[in-house]
């Protein structure tokens, strides 16, 4: 699920970022998961650390430009806090429980101030019962998410979520008519997967152009002329030199060489193929198709392409 917030885009892509865990007790449930092992999905600390986490993926896939750091402070261990509601969970209404839940974060690290202030995410991990409609949800362009409870560990809903909070829309595949929303899993804003420690895998075209990660390596190309060059696997990035690109964009369209290797060994789809992604209205994105590299005559062909 996904909440759009029509607010001014920030620059939220690159840099340091501090992000605060919040793991909520209340008086009938707790989430099952403890701070210990969140901490180790979550940020790679502590005795359940795990080697791919969200933030090793979000340092690898943006090559060092975004570093989502744990959060610290008075009651924050390794980036998590615990937090108790004097309430019952148990069949809960959701927007209600959220709205109590965030009046209590506020209390106890702003004053009662915004916590948006002290912190550039915050995800809040739920217990079992809290009414959510979905495994998780968040706001684009914002730095709230939230997550039924195990699904805070999974590194897929997580990469998902905070995506959505840097302003990715989802990615699914079919005709550029197609409502299909999920169905791209060859980067994380298609379907999540209940799974800690992977899949090691980024984003598609579209988000990467979005997400700027590229810039000095990805071209613009006037759809009505031909164009020679190297298109390098992003996960080559750093390897790249002068003249080689890793994104090409033409009008709507964007292609990416999708190779399955280093910190993307875990794309589930398109694995070693050009992906064609098309943007859609309210950054939607549908995978339209793919080149292989085995066969040297591969090709794509865009139809009414000045109409797209």
């Amino acid at each position: 699920e996904i909440v759009v917030l029509e607010k001014k885009q920030k620059d939220r892509t690159q840099g340091e970022k501090r992000v605060l865990v919040v793991r909520v007790t209340s008086l009938d449930a707790t989430v099952k998961h403890s701070k210990e092992k969140l901490s180790g999905a979550i940020f790679g600390i502590g005795p359940f650390a795990e080697e791919v986490n969200m933030q090793s993926q979000f340092q690898m896939c943006s090559h060092g430009l975004l570093q989502m750091l744990p959060a610290e402070g008075d009651g924050i261990t390794d980036g998590v806090a615990e937090v108790f509601i004097d309430r019952k969970t148990y069949r809960s209404d959701f927007d209600t429980y959220r709205n109590e839940i965030q009046t209590k974060v506020s209390d106890m690290f702003a004053g009662g101030g915004k916590i948006k202030d002290l912190f550039d995410h915050v995800m809040y991990c739920l217990p079992k019962g809290s009414g959510m409609r979905s495994v998780a949800t968040a706001y684009m362009n914002d730095h709230r998410s939230f997550y039924a409870n195990t699904w805070c560990a999974s590194l897929s809903a997580v990469m998902h979520e905070l995506g959505h909070n840097l302003g990715l829309n989802h990615s699914g595949r079919g005709n550029i008519g197609s409502q299909n929303q999920y169905s791209d899993t060859s980067g994380y804003m298609g379907a999540s997967e209940w799974t800690m420690g992977g899949p090691a895998k980024c984003y598609n075209g579209h988000k990467h152009w979005h997400l700027q990660w590229y810039n000095n390596r990805q071209v613009e190309l006037n759809g009505n002329r031909a164009w020679i060059g190297k298109l390098a696997p992003f996960t080559d990035y750093e390897e790249t030199v002068e003249g080689e690109h890793v994104i090409l964009k033409i009008g709507r369209y964007f292609l990416q060489y999708n190779k399955a290797e280093k910190f993307n060994i875990g794309t589930k789809i398109f694995r070693d193929e050009v992906t064609v992604t098309y943007l859609r209205d309210n950054q939607l994105t549908l995978n339209v198709g793919t080149m292989s590299l085995i066969n040297n005559n591969s090709r794509f062909e865009i139809e009414h392409f000045e109409d797209s």
